[in-house]
């Protein structure tokens, strides 16, 4: 996940969406949680370094080497030298223990198992420490929104070199499991229109409504202390109409 050509469109993508970014919620965390910090999925640096430029203390880890290698050429420009680490975060072993661990940009959901995965945080995290994470509910999917089992375009942009960056989107949905299949079709094409580059992939999203992942949490030893939605402290919708939640919690005891 996260090679070729979807590492490199990633930012691009993600940066042209509309609507809050996370950036904010996570600097406002991190000032509430001092201490030395990792970002679990911290990609190409798009939230870690940032962060970094604002004097936090965080270290990144990432199985993607396309992805940290992105991180280290953008680093490069700057005067930052983030501490990176590879590896599958179900399965860190990491020497030390951190203060706060971050899954941002619904990094958690795209795990082969939740629980395997708290465990693994759990130990990470000092005691007393604290975790943040962001989730979301397939609402377009679930409700037909855009068509399953059939390929439709997703992204399309025009890059500052006027080629044109774009990906197709197939669907698949199990409700009764909660999980969501998507299949992605990158393509790089020149201004006249011709293909320079493809490259597809797969990615495999479980979900949980909010209550449901407070309890997983409980259940390994973490109690939440707040639920934000739409990454905006001020927003008021209900969390079951809520489409993207953030839950801040603590370790508490052990699982």
């Amino acid at each position: 996940m996260y090679q070729s050509l979807e590492a490199r469109f990633h930012d691009l993508f993600w940066n042209a969406e509309e609507g809050p970014g996370e950036l904010e919620l996570l600097q406002e965390f991190h000032r509430l949680h001092p201490g030395r910090g990792l970002e679990l999925g911290c990609g190409s640096g798009r939230l870690l370094l940032p962060l970094l430029s604002a004097a936090f203390d965080i270290e990144g880890i990432d199985l993607s080497t396309d992805m940290l290698d992105l991180c280290r050429e953008q680093a490069a420009a700057t005067s930052l030298h983030p501490v990176l680490h590879h590896g599958n975060i179900e399965f860190l072993e990491l020497p030390d223990t951190y203060a706060t661990l971050t899954l941002p940009a619904f990094t958690f959901q795209l795990v082969n198992d939740p629980s395997r995965l708290l465990q693994s945080l759990h130990r990470t995290l000092h005691p007393g420490g604290w975790l943040y994470l962001t989730a979301f509910i397939p609402h377009s999917e679930l409700e037909g929104d855009v068509p399953e089992n059939q390929w439709y375009p997703d992204r399309d942009l025009v890059l500052p070199d006027q080629t044109r960056a774009s990906v197709e989107t197939r669907h698949s949905l199990d409700p009764e499991s909660r999980l969501l299949i998507r299949h992605h079709r990158y393509a790089l094409h020149s201004p006249d229109d011709a293909l320079l580059d493809s490259h597809e992939s797969q990615e495999r999203i479980h979900w949980l409504e909010a209550h449901e992942l407070t309890d997983l949490l409980l259940e390994h030893g973490f109690t939440t202390t707040d639920t934000i939605v739409n990454f905006d402290p001020h927003d008021d919708t209900p969390i079951e109409d809520a489409t993207v939640f953030t839950l801040l919690a603590e370790k508490i005891q052990a699982p």
